[in-house]
């Protein structure tokens, strides 16, 4: 990996067959731009997957290939006759796999990534004897970068939204392993503008579809308690005022207001809900 440019050189030159898929592996799930250099004259279908699945549906190790099959979304790519074509996508994809597939005989010159993400420092470290704890920090501190990007999300590969619960903790995460506070501090601005009327935040911003989980308000509230122990001096007497009128907004809407009481995805509980988590059948409208 080229770490100036993030350009990742992935594969030599080869052809791809008609009928006869490459299946590429990065060994890593990978945020990035795909950057094909080929010629044909044919259309090139890559297909991203952050695992490989069995027939059940089920995906098995993520390491092991042989009677799995690729599902994820695609690009297309137009490749020309005798110039190589140099195709970015328009927008990052996330994968660990690639299958590249093709009716037409195309020969790949490279298949480059250049990786994308927040500019995540890793200031902290951990040692223990049991050679586990360092693989497991290895594997931790990647998710954490991979779940970081303009924003805080809860997933590269899927939704890629900034839900407020997953974000509460991913701050927290980020505030061990560096001193960077930004992203921590944009997030509360952003559920901040993700108020409504009635008093309670958005559980997932920005996003073009509203959805209200009033717990997530109430961890705004504790994000806040959290920037305050950990980021001293991150507010002006203003903004902090106008923050702790509208914890009172918060606070006084929670008693009032029925929605989806979603907590966490337990098998027990259905859509996410504890018992007695549903008081109204509105809550799920």
């Amino acid at each position: 990996v080229d770490r100036v440019s993030g350009l990742r050189r992935a594969f030599e030159p080869f052809t791809l067959t008609p009928g006869q898929p490459a299946l590429l592996d990065f060994g890593e799930l990978l945020c990035g731009y795909p950057i094909v250099h080929a010629y044909g004259p044919g259309h090139l279908t890559a297909t991203y997957a952050e695992s490989l699945f069995l027939p059940d549906g089920s995906k098995g190790h993520r390491d092991e290939v042989v009677g799995k099959a690729v599902r994820g979304y695609q690009d297309i790519f137009e490749v020309p006759a005798r110039t190589v074509k140099d195709s970015p996508t328009l927008w990052w994809r996330t994968f660990r796999y690639i299958q590249l597939e093709s009716i037409q005989p195309i020969q790949i010159e490279t298949f480059n990534i250049v990786e994308t993400g927040y500019p995540y420092a890793v200031e902290s470290s951990f040692e223990a004897n049991d050679p586990w704890v360092e693989r497991i920090w290895d594997v931790a501190v990647r998710t954490a970068r991979r779940r970081a990007g303009e924003t805080y999300f809860d997933c590269p590969y899927y939704e890629q939204l900034q839900y407020l619960g997953d974000t509460r903790i991913q701050a927290l995460i980020h505030c061990y392993l560096s001193r960077d506070r930004r992203l921590a501090r944009q997030a509360l601005e952003q559920f901040e503008a993700s108020i409504l009327p009635e008093g309670l935040t958005q559980s997932r911003y920005p996003s073009r579809l509203t959805q209200i989980i009033p717990g997530f308000s109430l961890w705004w509230v504790i994000a806040l308690l959290d920037q305050a122990w950990y980021d001293t001096g991150f507010e002006d007497a203003e903004t902090w005022e106008r923050r702790r009128k509208l914890v009172d907004s918060i606070l006084e809407a929670y008693g009032r207001l029925d929605h989806w009481p979603f907590l966490d995805w337990v098998d027990s509980w259905p859509l996410g809900i504890p018992p007695g988590g549903l008081r109204h059948p509105a809550a799920l409208a």
